[in-house]
């Protein structure tokens, strides 16, 4: 049994709804950087999770460019596939890895 839904559509609305989370992350982490961030609680609190997060996913897409340069598959479009979908990405290539075997 896998992490992720059998449903194709819940798995589409997690990926839909990871990307939205993604650039939301870089969005904060780009505000903060240019100084535009708030001081206030809230805004630091969603900084720092934008932050783990975007390290994660970071994580996932490098593990993804390892199992796909493996595969024989473009390692720089999984990272990237991976980075912003997460880990449905990351099932994916792995389902492939395990039919590959």
């Amino acid at each position: 049994m896998g992490i992720l839904p059998a449903s194709p559509f819940l798995v589409r609305a997690i990926k839909l709804l990871s990307c939205l989370l993604i650039a939301g992350a870089l969005g904060l982490a780009a505000a903060a950087a240019s100084g535009q961030l708030p001081q206030t609680a809230v805004a630091q609190r969603c900084f720092w999770i934008g932050c783990a997060i975007l390290f994660f996913h970071t994580l996932e897409g490098v593990a993804a460019a390892v199992l796909a340069h493996r595969l024989t598959e473009n390692p720089l479009r999984a990272a990237l596939y991976t980075f912003w979908t997460g880990a449905a990405g990351l099932s994916e290539i792995l389902k492939r890895a395990q039919a590959a075997e």
